[in-house]
Order: C-alpha cells, then sequence, then structure tokens
C-alpha cells in the first residue's frame, strides 16, 4: 500500500476499497452498543496514522487497536455518563449555597476543560500534517 508505486488510479482504488472495509469493520463491531468508545478510538487512530501517511493495513491495524484499548474504551464512556449526570442533576436540585454543588461545578468544570485540551492538541496534531 504504497502510494507512488502503483498506478494513481489503481492506487485511489486500492485506498477506497481499504477504506470500504474498514468502514465495514467499524459498523459490525459497532452493534454491541457498549463497543462504540472503543471502536470509535480505534477508528480515529487509524485515520490519523494515514493523514501522517504512515501507511498500513487498515483492517489489521485498526483491529490490533481494538483489542488493546477494549478494557478502557468501553468502561470510560458509562463512566463519564454517569458522572455527567451526577454533577448535572445535584446542580439542578441542591441549593445555591450548598458545599456539594460548588464541588459538583468544580468537577463538571475540570472534567470539560480537560476534554477541550485533549480535543486541541488533537486540531493541532491535523493542522500540523496539513
Amino acid at each position: 500500500m504504497n502510494p507512488g508505486k502503483l498506478n494513481p488510479v489503481i492506487d485511489f482504488i486500492n485506498t477506497l476499497c481499504n477504506f470500504f472495509a474498514l468502514n465495514l469493520a467499524f459498523q459490525i463491531i459497532c452493534l454491541p452498543v457498549f463497543t462504540i468508545g472503543t471502536a470509535l478510538a480505534s477508528l480515529y487512530y487509524v485515520t490519523l496514522k494515514q493523514v501522517k501517511r504512515e501507511y498500513g493495513y487498515l483492517v489489521r491495524t485498526y483491529l490490533r487497536e481494538f483489542k488493546r484499548n477494549f478494557k478502557n474504551g468501553t468502561l470510560a464512556p458509562p463512566a463519564s455518563a454517569c458522572s455527567s449526570r451526577l454533577t448535572k442533576s445535584s446542580w439542578r436540585f441542591l441549593p445555591s449555597d450548598s458545599y456539594f454543588r460548588s464541588i459538583c461545578s468544580a468537577l463538571y468544570l475540570t472534567k470539560y476543560s480537560i476534554l477541550m485540551k485533549r480535543q486541541r492538541k488533537i486540531f493541532l496534531k491535523i493542522r500540523k500534517v496539513f
């Protein structure tokens, strides 16, 4: 899968078929809903490698990353959703001068500031490629 060695048309068709197979693997793995987090993380890893021009086997790399990130990627989204739900509901029902409400709001803001830092790093990595 080294571009430049094949005819550009054949190279395009090869890349298109590889991404079709990757998309099919992603959709099959996402059928059980609890694997969506791991599947998205693995898909992101493979497409970012492709953007960086680190060519390789897409589906094989995807499945290897899926296996490696399965435990963390499966447990993280439900834990994140529960913590968000807890802080939002606490915020709504507690009195405004409550000590617990201030702790919940601090946790909520900390969580989203960490997420925004990660998204900024990802954006800068993608921008460097182009």
